[in-house]
């Protein structure tokens, strides 16, 4: 997982440090509203919101997720209630499920990173923030320096 450090390195420099803490306040109806009409999401898109479904999930299997089941989660009425009050003491217990978003959606040769997230969908970008956020809040280290990244 050495590549994931890089990840909050770029949230930090395109967000500041409030992207450290994202608190889903810029998550609005419209937002959920235009991932909700995607019949077909940019990849990029897909991928983030993998990761919302995953953590508000926590399922026990851990295996490529279908679109529609993304979509039933965000569908939720309590959606962003869900995530507003995501339970991280929970999370800590599920070490293989961070681990698996680590590796399969922050590292390796096709990461997701603010900017890319940004490209496929302004929209999404509140969600990339927060799954950052959440990922952050339950590593036992919070990166601070990406490596090759000490001058920036």
């Amino acid at each position: 997982m050495e590549d994931v450090p890089q990840v909050f390195a770029a949230v930090r420099r395109a967000g500041g440090e409030e992207a450290e803490l994202h608190p889903l306040a810029d998550i609005t109806n419209k937002e959920i509203e235009e991932v909700k009409q995607l019949k077909h999401p940019p990849r990029e898109v897909a991928r983030v919101m993998e990761v919302v479904h995953l953590l508000l999930t926590q399922p026990t299997s851990l295996a490529p997720c279908d679109w529609s089941d993304v979509l039933r989660t965000v569908v939720r009425i309590d959606f962003l209630k869900r995530a507003r009050n995501i339970n991280l003491d929970g999370l800590l217990q599920q070490a293989k499920l961070i681990d698996y978003i680590c590796r399969k959606y922050f590292a390796g040769p096709d990461p997701l990173t603010p900017d890319r997230v940004r490209w496929a969908s302004k929209a999404v970008v509140a969600f990339f923030g927060w799954t950052v956020a959440i990922i952050a809040g339950v590593l036992p280290e919070f990166p601070t320096k990406a490596k090759g990244a000490e001058g920036t």
